[in-house]
C-alpha cells in the first residue's frame, strides 16, 4: 500500500531532517546520523517512563499483615501513573528477541504505526466508500502538523491502532477481532475505558438500534457483552493497582506528581501564564469551535468521542499535552478531510501541511513544551 511507503519516506525523513538540522547547528541537540539516532529522537519524555517500567515494573507500598499501606503520591512523579500496555509489550519484544528496550521499541513503533495507518484507511475506506478519500485521509492523519507522536517511542501509535481497528471490526461485523483489539485498547491509556462508550454508540448506529430502543432488540446486549473481556482486564489492573498502592485508581491518584487534579474541564484554559498554557488553550478553544461548527456532520458516537477525548483531559486542570491526547482522535482528521476533497489544490495543501508537520517537528527535537 503507497500509505505505508509513505510512512517510511516520513521515518527516514525524520533521521535526514533532524541530522541536518544538528550538522547546521539549528538546533540545541547532536543528532548526528548513526545508528542510534532515532533512538534519541524518539525516546524522550514519556519514553523514558515506559523504559522504567518495562524495565523495573512499578513500586510498591509495604504490606501490613494483609492490610496495603496506601501510597504517598504528593511527595514527586510515580510511574502509576502510566498504564502497563505498552511497556509490557515492548518487554515482551525485548525478551523475545534478546534485544534492549530501545530496540524493542523501535521495532514495535514501525509496527504500532503501521497497523494505526492500516486500520484507519480501512475504516476510512468502509466510512466512506472511496479509495481516494481513504488515502488523503489516512495521509493527513500521518502528515499532520505534531502528528510526529505516531512515530515516537510512545503510546499514540499503539493506541490509534487498537482504537480505529475496534471501529473497523465493529463496522466489519468481526467480534473476535473486536475483543482482541478492545483488551490491549483498555491497557494503553487511562481513556481507553471511556472509549467503550462512543464505541458502542457506533456499534448502535450500525446495527440500526435507536438509543430509546436498546431494551427492546437482543443484538444491542450482544455489543455489551463483546466489551465484557475489556471492562474485565481493566478491573483486573485495578485490583493490582490496589493490591500495590492501597488505591484502585492510583494511576489517577499518580497525576498528583505533575500537579494535576479534578477540575471542571473550562477552568483549565489560561490556568498558567506560560506561552505552553497560552497556546494550548487558544488551541482547544478554536478546536472546539471547529467541533461545534461540524457536529452534524458527524454521528453521534463520533461526537461522543472528539468530546470526550478533548474534554477528559481537561478534567485533570491543564492543557499541557492536549495536543497529544488529540493526534489519535481520527473523527476531526476526517471532518478536515472532507473539506480538503472540496478543494482543487489538494496536493499543494498537503505540501504545505507536510512542512509545518516538520516545523512542529523543531519543537520536540529542541525539547520545547510546545512540542510535547
Amino acid at each position: 500500500m503507497w500509505i505505508i511507503v509513505c510512512l517510511l519516506l516520513l521515518k527516514l525523513g525524520y533521521l535526514i531532517f533532524a541530522s541536518s538540522l544538528s550538522s547546521l547547528e539549528v538546533i540545541s541537540h547532536d543528532y548526528t546520523f548513526s545508528s542510534t539516532v532515532y533512538t534519541q529522537i524518539a525516546m524522550k519524555k514519556d519514553a523514558q517512563w515506559y523504559k522504567k517500567i518495562a524495565e523495573n515494573g512499578y513500586p510498591k507500598s509495604e504490606n501490613e499483615g494483609r492490610k496495603v499501606n496506601k501510597t504517598d503520591f504528593s511527595k514527586g512523579q510515580s510511574s502509576w501513573a502510566f498504564f502497563p500496555g505498552y511497556p509490557i509489550i515492548n518487554r515482551w519484544v525485548a525478551s523475545l528477541f534478546s534485544i534492549t528496550y530501545e530496540q524493542a521499541a523501535f521495532i514495535t513503533s514501525i509496527l504500532f504505526s503501521m497497523g494505526a495507518l492500516i486500520f484507519c484507511y480501512l475504516f476510512f475506506h468502509g466510512y466512506w466508500e472511496d479509495t481516494k478519500k481513504a488515502f488523503w485521509g489516512s495521509l493527513l492523519i500521518m502528515l499532520f502538523p505534531f502528528q510526529f507522536y505516531q512515530s515516537m517511542f510512545l503510546t499514540e501509535a499503539p493506541f490509534l491502532m487498537f482504537m480505529a481497528g475496534s471501529f473497523y471490526a465493529v463496522q466489519n461485523q468481526k467480534p473476535v477481532l473486536l475483543i482482541l483489539l478492545l483488551v490491549p485498547l483498555v491497557l494503553i491509556r487511562p481513556n481507553g475505558l471511556i472509549i467503550l462508550l462512543p464505541l458502542y454508540l457506533f456499534y448502535l448506529e450500525r446495527a440500526n438500534i435507536p438509543i430509546n430502543s436498546i431494551l427492546r432488540f437482543r443484538k444491542s446486549f450482544h455489543g455489551l457483552a463483546l466489551m465484557v473481556p475489556a471492562v474485565i482486564a481493566f478491573l483486573l489492573y485495578g485490583v493490582f493497582q490496589y493490591n500495590s498502592t492501597g488505591f484502585f485508581l492510583a494511576f489517577s491518584q499518580a497525576q498528583q506528581g505533575w500537579d494535576k487534579s479534578f477540575l471542571f474541564p473550562l477552568a483549565s484554559l489560561f490556568r498558567y501564564g506560560d506561552l505552553n498554557a497560552q497556546v494550548t488553550s487558544w488551541y482547544v478553544i478554536l478546536l472546539g469551535i471547529f467541533l461545534a461548527a461540524h457536529w452534524r456532520k458527524m454521528p453521534l458516537s463520533f461526537n461522543a468521542l472528539v468530546w470526550i477525548s478533548l474534554l477528559l483531559p481537561l478534567s485533570a486542570g491543564s492543557t499541557n499535552s492536549i495536543i497529544r491526547y488529540m493526534s489519535v482522535v481520527f473523527p476531526v482528521f476526517m471532518l478536515l478531510t472532507d473539506m480538503i476533497m472540496t478543494l482543487t489544490r489538494k496536493k499543494i495543501i498537503m505540501i504545505v501541511i507536510y512542512l509545518l508537520h516538520m516545523g512542529s517537528f523543531v519543537l520536540w527535537l529542541n525539547d520545547n513544551p510546545l512540542g510535547y
